[in-house]
């Protein structure tokens, strides 16, 4: 075989990406790494055996079948979500050690000696549900926003974006069902233990640093993966 059979021609590559397009890829990232795969495969081949293009690019046409694809696609997002749900809930979870724990503590104690300045129990309810219903609003509206950003900034459907929202909108929905769970009727039978100012003061802190993540620091996560593993299609 000479070298320049190996080298696939435009011609080639073209017929390659219409039989991924065939398949109907959905991810145009995993469409790209399909054809790259393909391609390379087929290239090694007519290095080392005598089949011509068309005899390979049928034989990946059968071994690529929907059902193998669909199986691999499901598996990379299962694993992106996974690596997602990974380090958002790390993120959170780095404020309950040294050093952030320390910060949590002092926002904490500041709450409760406000809290305490204002002697009145249900002065503390209040500002607890204007801040639950204030952030529930706000984020429903910031929800809304980013499925705007998402069909602009990122018009190719890419897998580690849409695995990226999917874990992403658990906690757009937290508020919204702490909301639902935390009963004033239920309040009002443990307002007058020592722990509740402590408790719902060390709660809205953790909730804002879980709003300040949802908000400022998540995005900022996908939008440097996108920028660092897929540069090269010129999408982010």
């Amino acid at each position: 075989m000479t070298h320049s059979k190996s080298i696939l021609s435009t011609n080639q590559i073209l017929a390659v990406k219409r039989l991924v397009q065939s398949k109907y890829v959905k991810y145009y990232d995993i469409q790209l790494e399909l054809i790259d795969h393909i391609a390379s495969n087929i290239e090694e081949n007519l290095r080392q055996s005598d089949k011509t293009f068309q005899t390979l690019l049928a034989e990946a046409h059968d071994y690529w079948s929907s059902d193998r694809i669909d199986k691999i696609v499901k598996s990379k997002k299962k694993t992106l979500r996974w690596s997602w749900t990974r380090r958002m809930n790390g993120y959170i979870l780095s404020y309950f050690r040294l050093p952030r724990i320390l910060l949590v503590l002092a926002l904490t104690m500041l709450m409760v000696y406000v809290f305490h300045q204002k002697e009145v129990y249900e002065e503390v309810i209040g500002y607890f549900w204007f801040f639950i219903g204030g952030s529930c609003f706000a984020i429903i509206i910031y929800g809304c926003y980013l499925v705007y950003e998402q069909s602009h900034s990122y018009p190719p459907p890419l897998i580690c974006v849409d695995s990226y929202y999917s874990v992403y909108g658990f906690w757009i929905w937290i508020p919204i069902v702490l909301s639902d769970v935390v009963s004033p009727q239920w309040i009002t039978t443990i307002e007058h233990f020592w722990w509740f100012v402590p408790a719902v003061s060390f709660g809205l802190v953790i909730y804002m640093v879980m709003m300040y993540a949802t908000v400022f620091v998540f995005p900022r996560w996908l939008k440097r993966d996108t920028l660092q593993y897929y540069q090269h299609l010129d999408i982010a």
